[in-house]
């Protein structure tokens, strides 16, 4: 059960009023001394059970402001100028699957062209960081789906034989793994 119950006077003004009347109550009232000792103190236990409430749904709320702003640290440094380069190369490769619908053919093109090839892994590295910090919860995922989801399937299917060939070569099996999880948990969607 929800309740939203809106608090218009201070926290501090109303425990200064409750102090002062179980205060008032216990003393000018000694016959009922037990009783206002107990009511004191389950009221005392509601207060600290509510203020754990409150303080955890605080730093909840506050993780997942963490989260959102992580994410959008994430886009800023997708968009960044300096990433003009590795933007480009990966629209080329783009424009080349597109076209083809072939990733042999993007593999091929990358094998050509050196710069293209560390432009493409840098996407991929960036990729890469997106997807561990999906996984470990660092960045909200629905914002990062948000502005990645495409990208991240579209360069994936592009670049795949290349990743595969670039496994081989390297004989490292674990190289864009990550993103691999996250492209098979995104394409889902």
């Amino acid at each position: 059960v929800r309740a939203n119950i809106p608090i218009s006077a201070s926290i501090s003004g109303i425990s200064a009023i409750v102090i002062v009347a179980f205060s008032a109550a216990f003393f000018l009232l000694p016959a009922y001394r037990d009783g206002i000792t107990f009511v004191a103190l389950a009221v005392t236990a509601a207060g600290g059970v509510g203020g754990a409430f409150y303080v955890g749904k605080s730093l909840s709320l506050q993780l997942e402001h963490q989260k959102q702003l992580e994410a959008f640290g994430l886009i800023a440094r997708w968009n960044d100028p300096i990433l003009f380069h590795v933007r480009a190369a990966c629209y080329e490769a783009l424009e080349v699957y597109q076209k083809t619908k072939d990733a042999a053919a993007v593999s091929a093109l990358l094998k050509e062209d050196k710069q293209l090839a560390q432009n493409a892994r840098n996407v991929l590295n960036f990729l890469e960081e997106l997807a561990i910090a999906v996984r470990v919860g660092h960045v909200d995922e629905e914002l990062s789906a948000a502005a990645f989801l495409g990208l991240v399937i579209r360069l994936y299917e592009a670049f795949q034989h290349w990743i595969n060939e670039h496994r081989g070569t390297a004989n490292r099996q674990d190289i864009w793994k990550e993103l691999e999880g996250l492209y098979d948990k995104w394409k889902k969607r």
